[in-house]
């Protein structure tokens, strides 16, 4: 008799499991689709955008690690440099302001070459941050791992490869 119950019992479990298998495989999923688009050229992204990116200068000793496009418009660059720095060069037609990424951030004007340029520290202070303007373009660079002045100098190569463009 014990034998017979459990028998029952295993079935009904395993009847319920089925059906319920069931009532869940008709349900429609959405999923939000990734913004995020990797590449594997600069070239690639190009012809995407319809423009060239700021990129960081091989001198610099930063290292080209990912590239993605953002929405079909922001371009995200993402550097390692030996010893652990990190940087992310964004690039983005018509975007008029801050590209970043990062939010509620207080911004200094500084020059550089000519160019006026918004630099931020953020809330804990490990990442440093600067966009500016040319035309109808804007870039920015964010970084963590580097001293200020570091930043300053790294962030005067992309402004130096993007009047040079």
């Amino acid at each position: 008799m014990k034998r017979k119950a459990a028998l029952c019992l295993s079935v009904l479990v395993f009847a319920v499991l089925v059906v319920t298998a069931c009532s869940n495989a008709g349900q429609k999923q959405e999923e939000i689709p990734n913004p995020m688009v990797r590449y594997d050229t600069i070239d690639q992204i190009e012809k995407k955008v319809g423009y060239s990116p700021a990129i960081l200068p091989a001198y610099s000793g930063f290292e080209l690690k990912e590239m993605y496009i953002i929405g079909d418009e922001l371009v995200d660059l993402r550097y390692q440099k030996t010893g652990g720095a990190e940087a992310t060069v964004r690039s983005q037609k018509n975007a008029g302001g801050d590209i970043s990424g990062y939010q509620q951030l207080t911004y200094s004007p500084e020059t550089y070459n000519g160019i006026t340029y918004n630099m931020a520290e953020n809330a804990e202070g490990k990442d440093l941050i600067a966009y500016f303007t040319k035309g109808d373009m804007t870039y920015s660079m964010s970084a963590i791992g580097l001293d200020k002045d570091t930043f300053k100098s790294e962030f005067a190569a992309v402004i130096d490869t993007v009047n040079n463009q």
